[in-house]
């Protein structure tokens, strides 16, 4: 998921693809992918900015932008331990 992402970023500099389009790409629901966006969200990976219609509560698109790096915190549990074997 981060990976396509990543891909769909590189046009405009943010994803701006619909829950629907990666759950039919992933063949999961669109709950299971918001908790996947949330999920890299808050591991800092990605940041989520939502834009409103003029003088609305109404979203109007969401733009998903790639961070540079996920912070140190959140690397420590998403890296192999230097321990495994490598296969």
């Amino acid at each position: 998921m981060y990976g396509e992402i990543t891909s769909l970023s590189n046009k405009d500099g943010y994803c701006w693809a619909k829950n629907k389009y990666f759950a039919e790409l992933y063949e999961v629901t669109k709950t299971t992918i918001s908790r996947w966006i949330n999920q890299l969200r808050e591991k800092g990976y990605i940041k989520v900015e939502m834009v409103y219609k003029a003088d609305s509560k109404e979203i109007e698109q969401r733009n998903i932008y790639v961070l540079d790096a996920p912070s140190q915190l959140n690397n420590q549990y998403l890296m192999p331990s230097p321990n495994l074997p490598i296969k």
